[in-house]
């Protein structure tokens, strides 16, 4: 996003520059070029609803609400149905919804499974079926409700997984094909980079539901890399901060 919000080309686009951790804020330095006294760490204003009646006992109530929420990928967004289904993402995904272990689990832990396509997704929801997870259609609800009602989050490399981490929920990244590898290997190579573990293949991942399932909060390291690299505020005042730079403005 340089060529929009580089510094140096642009001066006099923006006076503040809005993050929500230290990681943020080196990444605006260095890619963006703004002065670091330009760049804020308060969080963004929507984190104030979804940390809202955030507690053990709500989490607890909500541990066996499982949603799985993948983004999109650039190369299938435009294709039609016969090439979607031939694709990585359509066989994996579908596979996942109808593994005969994830559908005992479900059924031995009444366990609720949502499946939310993408948005760009959406219109190939049509060829993904199961008999015991819920295919969400696209609707009013605020994708922010799906992440406050459920209790664990399975995706890829969607921004989601920060979202639903900074709520001390666990999430679980299933990056099986080869645009995923690309991304992980040029911006993870820190293990403090996502908030949660990373399995490659569907039984891996089945386990680690099994796992949170039953004990179904973030690991003590995935909590530090929360606290570190994704938002170090345990409160609801995004708000406030943000007021305040404005104020200074």
């Amino acid at each position: 996003m340089g060529f929009v919000y580089d510094y140096n080309q642009h001066p006099d686009f923006t006076n503040a520059f809005i993050v929500s951790s230290s990681r943020e804020l080196e990444t605006v330095h260095k890619m963006l070029n703004y002065p670091k006294n330009l760049i804020k760490v308060t969080g963004l204003t929507r984190f104030d609803s979804l940390l809202k009646n955030n507690n053990p006992l709500s989490r607890l109530k909500e541990r066996k609400n499982v949603l799985i929420m993948p983004t999109w990928r650039k190369d299938l967004e435009r294709v039609s149905d016969n090439v979607f289904i031939q694709s990585e993402f359509y066989k994996n995904y579908q596979a996942l919804i109808n593994d005969s272990r994830l559908k005992q689990l479900v059924e031995e832990e009444n366990i609720e499974l949502n499946f939310f396509l993408h948005n760009n997704f959406q219109k190939y929801r049509h060829l993904f079926s199961s008999k015991f997870v819920n295919i969400l259609k696209p609707d009013s609800t605020p994708i922010q409700n799906h992440l406050k009602n459920n209790g664990i989050l399975i995706t890829d490399y969607s921004s989601v997984g920060l979202d639903f981490s900074i709520q001390k929920k666990p999430v679980l990244y299933y990056q099986f094909d080869k645009e995923i590898s690309e991304v992980k290997d040029q911006v993870e190579a820190s293990s403090e980079f996502l908030p949660g573990p990373v399995y490659q293949t569907k039984e891996g991942l089945i386990d680690g539901i099994y796992q949170k399932i039953r004990v179904n909060m973030l690991d003590k390291k995935f909590k530090k890399v929360v606290k570190k690299q994704i938002y170090p505020f345990n409160d609801t005042k995004a708000c406030d901060r943000v007021y305040d730079v404005l104020r200074e403005i």
